[in-house]
């Protein structure tokens, strides 16, 4: 179900969208932190595909929604529809990185069938499994799912500054910076200050990519 993620406003793209420029667009958005957007495809071109939309709501003014929907292959008919809603001015304010070195690093490896085996939690978008669907919407391959990022993020912190004790974690944000393909290695800083803990992920096989930002974690 795609989520509005707080701090940007969401972008805006047409359901069923077919040109080029669009299909760059929900790449982009995906990718940006403004929204996580599944895709945007037609399902006369795609009737296996998923059709996402992200605009301003007529019920309640000064809301956007994002809509899903999963088409039946055979019958070339919506299967379900899921939304949400959220601000157009985002969430609240970005939690700072300090201007430190990092008082921890934590290398965290993922498998390069990663996504395959995170799909096995419900989220079977294409995307991540599919090469030629990932290349339609702008991607060299399939991306690893987001939650999966972020939990290898959380894991990275639980293993550390946590020890192990996943009840002292009462509080976990990030914002989604750009994707991660499976097989990366996500390496993950954190600052200590107190019970507050600051994070951010890079990616090792390419150097100066962010892929999770402004990283806050409240430790009891």
């Amino acid at each position: 179900m795609p989520e509005v993620i707080g701090g940007a406003r969401p972008a805006f793209a047409r359901t069923g969208a077919t040109s080029a420029e669009e299909r760059n667009l929900s790449s982009a958005v995906a990718a940006s932190g403004s929204a996580a957007l599944a895709v945007i495809a037609p399902a006369n071109e795609n009737p296996g595909c998923s059709s996402a939309g992200i605009g301003p709501t007529n019920e309640t003014p000064g809301t956007w929604m994002s809509s899903l929907t999963c088409w039946n292959p055979i019958s070339d008919s919506p299967r379900a529809t899921t939304a949400a809603t959220g601000s157009p001015d985002g969430g609240p304010a970005l939690h700072p990185i300090p201007d430190r070195a990092p008082d921890l690093v934590k290398e965290c490896d993922t498998r390069p069938d990663q996504a395959l085996l995170y799909a096995l939690s419900g989220d079977r978008n294409p995307l991540h499994r599919d090469p030629a669907f990932a290349k339609l919407v702008g991607f060299p391959r399939p991306i690893l799912h987001g939650l999966c990022s972020y939990g290898t993020a959380c894991r990275a912190v639980l293993s550390t500054v946590a020890e192990y004790q996943p009840e002292r974690i009462k509080q976990f944000d990030v914002r989604f910076s750009k994707p991660v393909f499976p097989g990366e290695t996500l390496v993950v800083e954190m600052w200590k200050d107190g019970g507050t803990i600051s994070y951010r992920a890079s990616v090792k096989e390419r150097p100066g990519t962010v892929v999770l930002n402004n990283g806050l974690c409240l430790l009891d």
